[in-house]
């Protein structure tokens, strides 16, 4: 009986954090273009992403909120960008480096 029990609980029961689909695009400050090959990772994570040729990126995530991301490219100024929620059709912009 407590197999059963365990079991069912074990069926029902919702994990601590939940899987957050991370995407968008980043572009240049000063072209108003977008970014290939911008590299970004989840600071308190192992999740990583390299924007495509249009300077899309998408990931999962399972960090909890707030999930800092860290975003560079060789080019640009690196900066970290903080999620409170809103995880989806991001727009990221980079300055060039001097």
């Amino acid at each position: 009986m407590h197999i059963l029990f365990l079991a069912i609980q074990l069926f029902f029961a919702r994990p601590a954090f939940e899987a957050n689909e991370v995407s968008g695009i980043i572009i240049s400050e000063e072209t108003k273009l977008p970014i290939d090959k911008a590299y970004l990772y989840v600071v308190k994570g192992e999740e990583e992403a390299i924007t495509d040729a249009k300077g899309i990126f998408r990931f999962t995530t399972w960090q909890d909120k707030p999930v800092k991301v860290f975003v560079s490219h060789n080019n640009y100024k690196s900066r970290v960008v903080t999620l409170n929620g809103v995880y989806r059709n991001l727009r990221i912009v980079l300055t060039k480096s001097q």
